[in-house]
């Protein structure tokens, strides 16, 4: 799959956790594997949880080889910023998240 080659973890254009349900019930079709990727260049990101009735933040680190399992919450000043949400998008709310960004950006173009 020629268009996926060069894809980088630092090029995502969203950082999201996504319920698999889209995969699981066919409306997301795999397409195939990608041929040299590896778990090491995707890490799990460090995401924040905001306990709004507290007002206190959370840097949260969950498992690079299961998403499931929280390995550390660390309280942070409230004005930490540069980190994702620490939610789970259904798949409606990504495929629209998704169109709009992408409708948003600038296509690609070679220069000859």
């Amino acid at each position: 799959m020629p268009e996926l080659e060069g894809l980088r973890a630092d090029g995502a254009i969203v950082i999201a956790l996504i319920h698999d349900l889209g995969l699981r019930d066919g409306c997301w079709p795999v397409i195939g594997e990608l041929s040299g990727w590896t778990r090491k260049d995707w890490p799990v990101p460090l995401l924040v949880r905001v306990d709004l009735p507290r007002r206190h933040t959370y840097l949260r680190r969950y498992s690079d080889s299961d998403i499931t399992l929280l390995e550390s919450e660390e309280l942070v000043d409230s004005e930490s910023s540069g980190y994702e949400k620490d939610t789970v998008y259904g798949r409606a709310l990504i495929e629209s998240s998704l169109t709009e960004m992408l409708s948003d950006k600038p296509a690609e173009t070679s220069s000859s």
